[in-house]
């Protein structure tokens, strides 16, 4: 599938269950190699025509809330180890803030005290979203439908002021 969209090297993670997966195709000229690959993110070194060096990270948290912190703090262990500024994408699987959800029943927000705490203690900046307010809905009936904002973009301060 990845060759005959065009792209060259590519790294995928099937889905567990009804979690997701992972798929991440890039083209020789976007001058990129794969660091890390596994089940909820790709790590990709990515090398500007100037020289300069940075990561893209692609993230998908776990649907299930009990397991985010360990996806979380592997993510986390992960971005230790980098020496050049990153920016990483995704479905989080995450609401951070109560604008973040509509729902006709309860607006609990089960994970968002320590979603917000984790990317603090890792400095992480949001990257602005434009488009549609919500991107996903549970496609239930009346009352039971749920819109959320899951999908977002983080940076270190040095990469989100300078984006390459």
């Amino acid at each position: 599938m990845f060759r005959t969209s065009g792209f060259v090297k590519a790294t995928r993670a099937d889905s567990i269950g009804a979690a997701g997966g992972l798929s991440v195709g890039w083209k020789k000229e976007a001058n990129m190699s794969l660091v890390v690959s596994c089940n909820n993110y790709v790590v990709l070194l990515v090398r500007k025509y100037n020289g300069r060096l940075w990561y893209l990270v692609f993230f998908y948290g776990a649907p299930c809330s009990k397991e985010r912190d360990s996806v979380l703090t592997s993510l986390e262990e992960c971005l230790c180890n980098l020496e050049y500024p990153f920016l990483i994408i995704g479905d989080f699987n995450q609401v951070k803030y109560a604008c973040d959800k509509l729902s006709l029943n309860e607006n609990k927000i089960s994970g968002a005290y320590e979603f917000n705490n984790w990317k603090l203690r890792n400095e992480l900046l949001d990257i602005p979203f434009k488009g549609p307010r919500f991107t996903w809905c549970n496609n239930r009936k009346d009352e039971k439908r749920v819109y959320e904002r899951i999908d977002k973009a983080l940076g270190i301060e040095g990469l989100v002021y300078n984006l390459p």
